[in-house]
Formats: C-alpha cells, structure tokens, sequence
C-alpha cells in the first residue's frame, strides 16, 4: 500500500505554547510498493533459445504499461509490443504480447504471448524473474514461428 501516516504532536505549553507539528511518516518497505517507471534492459533465455529485451514503463499506483521490444541477432528476430502487469511490494507480475505485425521480416506473420513474475533486488536496480509464453502462426507454407515457450528466466536493469 502507498500510504502515509500523519501523527499530531501537542506540546506542553510550557516549552513551545499552542504549536502543533504534523509529522509524515513513510510505509515500511514490506507494505511499500516499488517504483519500476522508467527504462529497462537485459536478457531472456527460454525453451526457444535466448534474447535481448527493452522494457519502458510507466506506473499508476500498483498498474504496470508500457512497451517491449526484443531482438535476437542469432535468430534474425526483432519486434515491438506491449506489457502490462501488477507490481505488490517488491514483486512483479505481467503480461507482455508482440502481435502479428510486429516482428519484422520473416517474423512478421508471428506473434508472442508471454505471461511472467518477477522480483526487484534490495538496490532498486534489477529484476529476475521466470515466464511462459508462445511464438504463434507460421513462416511460410508450413514453417512454425515457434510454438512454446518454457523454462523462461530474464534478468532487467536499469
């Protein structure tokens, strides 16, 4: 929760006569809500092979948006998407979706689906974390774009 305490102080009339002071007291970090705007890269490895990504985020209270981008030379992958999730405490959950269109090339037929949850490190500075997903449609006659995606793990920095 991002909520603040307010405690009211009277002090005897003796020292400070009829003053009040207010006193904001901020949440302890266990019911404090990380603050994850801003920019974001690192790596992702899965059952498909692994991956560099771009996260820019913005954030409404515990309400995640912002946009991805992943790109893999190895693999000649590139696209741009979106990501959506929840922060509570230090821990993350979200989803993230490249549609049809947004991968470039070959890839465009394509679309990735990845749902995931991670956690911020004690610093502020990175999140790991594990997801699943799916690469969908097909490259050409018969060529998947990839089917499922297991075992993810990324890791994002600031």
């Amino acid at each position: 929760m991002n909520r603040r305490l307010l405690a009211l102080v009277l002090l005897p009339s003796i020292s400070l006569p009829g003053c009040i002071f207010a006193v904001a007291v901020s949440p302890s970090s266990a019911d404090a809500n990380i603050v994850i705007i801003g920019r974001w890269s690192g790596t992702t490895s899965d059952s498909a092979g692994s991956a560099a990504g771009v996260w820019a985020l913005t954030q409404n209270g515990t309400a995640l948006t912002g946009t991805t981008q992943i790109s893999d030379s190895t693999r000649n992958l590139a696209g741009d998407g979106t990501i959506r999730g929840t922060v509570n405490g230090k821990s993350i959950s979200f989803h993230m979706e490249v549609p049809a269109g947004g991968f470039a090339g070959a890839m465009a037929p394509c679309s990735l689906v990845i749902d995931g949850a991670g956690t911020l490190a004690d610093d502020g500075s990175k999140i790991t974390g594990s997801y699943t997903g799916s690469l969908a449609g097909t490259i050409g006659p018969q060529r998947s774009c990839g089917g499922t995606l297991s075992r993810g793990t990324f890791s994002m920095a600031r």
